[in-house]
């Protein structure tokens, strides 16, 4: 039997502002994603369409066997996952983890410190603009 709070319970906790940020540049504590990278050096597809009316969608299938086919397929995969990799390195991902880390020694029922009636701070709330790390997404990879 394997809980994800004590596990996560077992790394040194960071320690949290007010936002739920870490204070500081303390490397010590928590999971720290620094970088994150894919690789991708082709992709196929393969795409048949058995009963199809859709002509757009037979040209589809039969452009994706092509070799410029997949070659675009991999390059948008290829973005994707570089948008995905940018997102996993972000500092709002980053601080999720911090939270993570910190609230398992009060939930993980053989921490010291656990608290079988705890509940998560109310973090103080940042300022964002109104772009979202989704939007980021798709017009990452659209670009």
């Amino acid at each position: 039997f394997l809980d994800i709070q004590c596990l996560l319970s077992s790394l040194d906790s960071p320690i949290l502002d007010t936002f739920g940020v870490r204070i500081g540049n303390d490397d010590r504590g928590g999971v720290l994603l620094r970088k994150v990278e894919a690789s991708l050096s082709e992709l196929d597809v393969d795409f048949q369409c058995i009963s199809c009316t859709s002509q757009f969608l037979q040209e589809m299938s039969l452009h994706l066997m092509t070799e410029e086919g997949k070659q675009n397929t991999s390059s948008l995969s290829e973005r994707m996952f570089n948008s995905i990799a940018s997102i996993l390195a972000s500092s709002f991902v980053q601080h999720e983890l911090d939270k993570l880390v910190y609230e398992a020694q009060y939930k993980c029922p053989v921490s010291e410190k656990y608290n079988a009636t705890f509940t998560s701070p109310n973090y103080s709330v940042f300022e964002t603009s109104d772009r979202s790390d989704m939007t980021s997404l798709v017009v990452g990879v659209l670009s």
